[in-house]
């Protein structure tokens, strides 16, 4: 996160961080100057060499603070006709936000949660997969056990990318958001 102080540059280590992230999400607080918070912003990235010729590997946000102040609502408006980034609107003060805001978190880093379960057991919901959209079950069995790939019999998928629940499906099935897998593998 990356927010408006005047007296702040990017550190070196900030940078190294960042390098590793998949996204950068900017903080513009909603009861200050618009334009003198984005201008600055986007210097650091490009001074930090974190956006090159306007162009950055990262996918690029913004986190709207203070929505709930007087004339919010036309700053916020102003910042997202300035900007084609995504913005998104948070006030401390509603819970709603903040998870509306996990979701949009979500949305830009195109991931989905894949639950596992093991034969016989019920399916895991405390801890998913993250993983990639468009990933396949060879995805999530090589992060399970590299063995698992050569040891595969078949898969079954519960949740919204199988044809029906408990599907029986190869490696190659693309899965979806909330999909439980269950992979079997022959015993050695």
């Amino acid at each position: 996160f990356l927010d408006f102080r005047e007296d702040w540059t990017i550190s070196k280590q900030i940078v190294r961080v960042t390098r590793t992230s998949d996204a950068i999400l900017m903080v513009v607080d909603l009861s200050m100057d618009i334009d003198r918070q984005l201008n600055f912003l986007m210097k650091q990235l490009e001074d930090a060499k974190l956006i090159i010729d306007g162009q950055t590997p990262y996918k690029l946000g913004i986190i709207a603070t203070k929505g709930d102040l007087p004339g919010s609502k036309e700053r916020y408006e102003e910042l997202t006709n300035k900007t084609n980034l995504p913005v998104h609107p948070i006030t401390i003060k509603s819970e709603e936000t903040l998870e509306d805001l996990k979701k949009m978190l979500f949305e830009q880093l195109e991931v989905i949660r894949v639950y596992t379960k093991k034969p016989g057991q019920k399916a895991d919901l405390e801890q998913p997969f993250v993983i990639s959209e468009g990933s396949i079950v060879a995805d999530v069995a090589k992060k399970i056990h590299t063995s698992f790939i050569d040891r595969f019999k078949y898969a079954r998928v519960w949740g919204p990318s199988g044809e029906f629940e408990g599907q029986q499906v190869g490696l190659e099935h693309e899965l979806a958001d909330t999909d439980v897998l269950e992979i079997i593998v022959e015993r050695r």
